[in-house]
């Protein structure tokens, strides 16, 4: 019997990509499937554009709410999906055909896995048909940069704490699992697949990764300032590892996320060292001097670059919820 899969895709203003992402959705070989998209509150035509879908297939589903991030989005369609599988998307990215029916297949033949996941490819607008391996770290470079790694327990965690294993479209997830780990952090913006992902292997998940070309997820690069993208990935990776230390009580394991954190925030100390001045003159400089006596110097530097690159509302709640975990 084919089980459903339900295929969850937030949106926000990717009205002129979005029928790509369903298209490839459309031709998966696996047709037993509801695809869930939430508008996370689109000043575009998103909304029109998934209701032509909805016309002509029914499995298609619309979810609206006010912008709160993806994963509140992810958390909408979460509590309202019947699948058996989730299949998390970004509604900018693509699935190959048979991505669907190996994966679901898989853990419909082997009862011990909850996350089966595989490779995935990056590509750009420009040219769809170039298919990379890595450009998130350097630009251009094709090289394979997933550790394709499977298990459970330490055989998963000491990886995953080491950097994420995958993107987050990568993985066909069992719904029992997410059950049993709960909905996504609404308020990471950033890394929030990675920390769901370690929460999963801390609940105990079996991770199995498949090498098949035809379960490929794509990719689409769009092209971003080096500065501002750097800053926004280590601090929200930061604000990452603070939230999972919490629930790391095996010491080996908070040992080595302390370790790396440690570096991080060194890392980000360098980086804010370099725009301080650029800070000075936004806030005035009096201003700084007297915020250096009241305030540690790392917690200030993280806030002030923080401050420049989140929208405000975000910012505001971040500082009274994280203000206790940067002083530890």
């Amino acid at each position: 019997m084919n089980e459903l899969v339900s295929i969850i895709i937030p949106c926000y203003n990717y009205a002129h990509i979005l029928p790509q992402t369903l298209d490839s959705v459309l031709k998966q070989t696996y047709g037993q499937w509801e695809c869930i998209i939430v508008d996370d509150g689109s000043k575009d035509n998103t909304k029109e554009v998934v209701h032509q879908y909805i016309t002509n297939d029914s499995r298609f589903k619309y979810k609206y709410q006010e912008n709160k991030g993806p994963n509140a989005a992810r958390n909408i369609a979460l509590l309202q999906c019947n699948g058996s599988f989730i299949q998390f998307l970004d509604a900018d990215d693509l699935l190959e055909s048979k991505k669907l029916e190996i994966h679901v297949n898989y853990l419909k033949e082997h009862s011990q896995v909850d996350i089966v996941y595989s490779e995935a490819r990056y590509f750009t607008s420009q040219e769809p048909s170039l298919r990379l391996y890595s450009i998130y770290s350097k630009p251009g470079e094709d090289k394979p940069w997933m550790p394709k790694v499977s298990g459970k327990g330490e055989d998963i965690l000491i990886p995953l704490l080491n950097k994420n294993i995958m993107v987050n479209s990568s993985p066909l997830l069992r719904k029992t699992i997410v059950d049993k780990v709960g909905l996504s952090d609404e308020e990471l913006w950033q890394a929030e697949d990675w920390h769901f992902w370690i929460k999963c292997a801390l609940a105990g998940a079996y991770f199995q990764y498949i090498n098949h070309s035809k379960t490929l997820v794509l990719i689409r690069f769009h092209p971003f300032s080096n500065s501002t993208d750097r800053w926004k990935m280590f601090f929200s990776e930061l604000i990452m590892r603070n939230k999972i230390q919490q629930l790391l009580v095996d010491p080996k394991l908070s040992k080595l996320n302390k370790e790396i954190r440690s570096r991080l925030i060194s890392l980000l100390e360098k980086l804010a060292n370099k725009t301080i001045i650029y800070q000075s003159k936004k806030i005035g400089r009096q201003r700084l001097l007297e915020l250096y006596k009241t305030t540690r110097k790392t917690r200030l530097l993280l806030y002030l670059v923080y401050a420049t690159l989140f929208p405000t509302k975000v910012f505001a709640k971040s500082i009274t919820v994280h203000v206790k975990l940067f002083n530890r």
